[in-house]
Parts: C-alpha cells; sequence; structure tokens
C-alpha cells in the first residue's frame, strides 16, 4: 500500500443519484401499474356480477315469454268457451205460464191484504185522532188555568239572540273593567 493513496476508490455520486432516481421512479411507476391492476381486478369482478345479473334476466324474461304464450293459448280456449256459453243462453228458450188457479189465488191474497192493510190503517188513524185530543185537551187545560205561555217559533228566535247579545255584553264589560 502506498503512503498518498486513498484506501478506498472514489465515489461516483451521479452514477448514485441517477440510479436513486431509476429506483424511485420504478418504484411510483410500479405502484401505479399494481393500482391500476386493482382497478382493472375490480372492474372485472363487476363486469361478472352484471354478467350474472343479465344471465338470471335473461332466464326469467324467458320464463315470461313461456308464461305469455301459454296465457295466449288459453286465452283462445276461453274465448271458444264464452262464445258456447253465450250462443246457449241465446238460443235457450223459456217458457212461462200462470194457470188460471194460480192467478186467482194470487188475487184472492192481494185483497186479503188489502183487506187487512185498511183494518190496520183505520186503527192507526183512530189512535193517532185519540191522541190529538188528549194533546189539545192538555194544552187547553194549561191555557185556562193560565199556567205556561205560547212563543211562536219566530219570537222564540229573537228572545234567544237578545239574551245571547245581552250576556255577551256583559262579559265583555266585566272583562273591560276588571283589565283597568
Amino acid at each position: 500500500m502506498s503512503i498518498g493513496k486513498p484506501k478506498n476508490d472514489p465515489i461516483d455520486l451521479n452514477g448514485l443519484m441517477n440510479e436513486i432516481e431509476n429506483d424511485h421512479r420504478i418504484t411510483v411507476e410500479s405502484d401505479a401499474v399494481d393500482k391500476r391492476i386493482e382497478e382493472l381486478r375490480a372492474a372485472q369482478k363487476d363486469l361478472r356480477q352484471a354478467t350474472k345479473a343479465l344471465e338470471k334476466a335473461t332466464m326469467t324474461l324467458n320464463e315470461a315469454i313461456a308464461a305469455l304464450k301459454f296465457a295466449t293459448d288459453n286465452s283462445a280456449n276461453i274465448v271458444g268457451i264464452n262464445k258456447a256459453i253465450v250462443n246457449a243462453q241465446e238460443n235457450t228458450e223459456y217458457k212461462v205460464s200462470i194457470a188460471q188457479e194460480d192467478m186467482e189465488l194470487l188475487m184472492k191474497n192481494s185483497q186479503a191484504v188489502l183487506a187487512t192493510d185498511e183494518i190496520v190503517m183505520k186503527q192507526y188513524f183512530e189512535k193517532q185522532a185519540q191522541a190529538m185530543e188528549a194533546h189539545e185537551r192538555r194544552i187547553s187545560s194549561i191555557l185556562s188555568r193560565n199556567q205556561g205561555f205560547w212563543v211562536s217559533d219566530f219570537w222564540a228566535k229573537v228572545f234567544c239572540w237578545v239574551i245571547l247579545s245581552c250576556s255577551l255584553l256583559t262579559l265583555i264589560a266585566y272583562h273591560l273593567k276588571t283589565r283597568l
């Protein structure tokens, strides 16, 4: 070993700085690539889910189409059955007759009901007339003894309005007086 030479070789700083920059750039780019790969994996997962949903929707649509075809076939049968029913109803003739004996029995029963109704109505009118006479006698006895009074509908309304307005005026005056 010589005395004037250093033990270590000289360090190339520029080369080291370039190498560090390259390592940093590689790290940043690899992080970006990793992030992009994760995004692509998430998109692939979403695409698979969408594909499964689409397959399920397609199966449901096929089932609905089959049900619609079945319903269409059955509706044709229903229309035919309904036409047959309508034709049967239109072509069926009903023959109705009332025998003379039944007619006489109906007339006899109607007259009996009318006679009974007439008797019941006479009794009702008699009871009403008796009730009216009793009421008139009671009113005339009350009036003859000078007990009670009679006021027409118009004067009763006027009296009520006068009493109501006087009461309200009294309350307002009392309220104003106690307030001061």
